[in-house]
């Protein structure tokens, strides 16, 4: 004989599931607090502008502040280990080109995170090619010209966005194909490299596009893809 359900009974199991779900630990809703957006550059390259850009239009949707955080170093692995030793909580992000992931941690001795499991894949942002530039001043407009003039003087510098990074890697390929003599040049971010470039420190630098524009358009420097 089955037990007669009294509403006393009922409203005793009400009150019960009640308490129980009050006992459970709330789960707050993301982002409750501000989001961190590592960038493995200085500010003014290529990935701070576009990190800068995402940030503003990510705290208008979200609601909450998105900071971002500027760690150079180690062809992009500073700020790569960073992230992978950051708490897994969604408020640390990483943006930035293949450096970090896929050249910086094997350019080192001892590689310093797995870029594939260290790291949840959000998304690509976008594409960016890599420019060779110089200064107006030098003389160099066509890679003839840079051929011609790395030949006459048995050496020619190239700066890049640092140690393992894409202009780095773009320039040793261009020795590399045309048998020269060019000597890497290395900075802390595409942007000091490009103050140098534009006072004539160096020569030619290499880096991809994004940063740049604004120099072209003004004849501040002249380019070849």
């Amino acid at each position: 004989m089955k037990p007669l359900h009294t509403p006393r009974r009922t409203a005793l199991k009400i009150l019960a599931a009640g308490a129980a779900a009050l006992a459970l630990p709330a789960r707050a809703a993301w982002p409750e607090k501000p989001i961190r957006i590592v960038v493995t550059f200085p500010a003014g390259g290529a990935s701070d502008i576009v990190a800068r850009v995402m940030a503003e239009q990510l705290s208008q949707k979200l609601g909450q502040a998105v900071v971002v955080d500027n760690r150079p170093g180690a062809g992009g692995s500073v700020g790569g280990l960073l992230v992978t030793q950051a708490a897994p909580d969604g408020y640390t992000l990483i943006l930035s080109n293949s450096t970090p992931i896929s050249i910086g941690p094997f350019a080192l001795e001892k590689q310093p995170y797995d870029p594939v499991e260290g790291f949840t894949h959000i998304a690509l942002i976008g594409n960016a090619p890599c420019v060779v530039m110089a200064n107006p001043k030098s003389g160099l407009k066509t890679f003839a010209d840079l051929e011609a003039m790395a030949r006459k003087q048995g050496r020619l510098d190239f700066g890049s966005g640092g140690p393992a990074s894409i202009g780095h890697i773009y320039g040793e390929l261009m020795k590399t194909s045309l048998g020269l003599n060019m000597v890497h040049v290395p900075y802390r971010g595409g942007a000091p490299m490009t103050t140098h470039l534009i006072a004539g420190v160096v020569p030619v630098g290499i880096d991809v596009l994004t940063a740049f524009v604004p120099y072209f358009r003004s004849g501040q420097s002249c380019r070849w893809r």
